[in-house]
């Protein structure tokens, strides 16, 4: 008698524990939760590494696989710029432009991205053409004047350029942007006082 009731006993932990292991939540489970932000950061630092070796296919490859873990999130910014600079050292310009009008949609407060942006520009050869494009949107978004004020610089009309920074710092103070813009233009006089 003491024997079938511990058989019994025996049987049903056997099935308890299976029941535990098997049907409830899997212990042994392979279902891993993947952290796309932390794994965004992962492929967009391996693609900085290919950028940097001269890999620049591999580190494009990189730099889309991190955006398409995280479309649309602040440091989506960082990965359609890196994109961009990969593109501008290819010689693919429009494309390059391209990555870092996406990178200002994504974080319009980087002013490197402005730069980079401009920089395309000058190297697609679409300085005028563009100046007056953003002029246009000006009414749209102010910090289109940013881009017509670097423009305007790279163009050659330093001071006019200057001017608008100026008056846009002073219009908006408090934004992130402006202290970045302050240090450029602070950069850009302690450069011309060496020459």
């Amino acid at each position: 008698m003491k024997l079938r009731i511990m058989k019994k006993l025996n049987y049903n932990f056997i099935a308890l524990i299976f029941f535990m292991l098997f049907i409830i939540n899997p212990v042994f489970s392979y279902d891993t939760k993947i952290d796309p932000t932390l794994n965004g950061i992962k492929h967009n630092n391996k693609g900085i590494t290919y950028m940097h070796e001269g890999y620049l296919p591999q580190a494009i490859k990189e730099f889309q696989i991190a955006i398409e873990l995280n479309p649309n999130m602040e440091t989506t910014g960082i990965y359609y710029d890196n994109m961009g600079q990969c593109y501008m050292k290819l010689g693919i310009y429009k494309l390059a432009i391209n990555c870092f009008e996406l990178a200002l949609k994504q974080n319009p407060m980087c002013f490197l991205y402005y730069q980079h942006l401009v920089s395309g520009f000058r190297f697609d050869n679409v300085l005028e053409k563009k100046k007056l494009e953003y002029e246009k949107k000006i009414k749209d978004n102010y910090l289109n004047t940013v881009i017509v004020a670097l423009i305007l610089i790279e163009l050659g009309d330093r001071n006019e350029g200057e001017k608008i920074l100026f008056e846009f710092i002073k219009k908006e103070p408090e934004i992130y942007i402006s202290h970045s813009i302050k240090q450029y233009l602070k950069n850009i006089n302690e450069t011309n006082k060496k020459n």
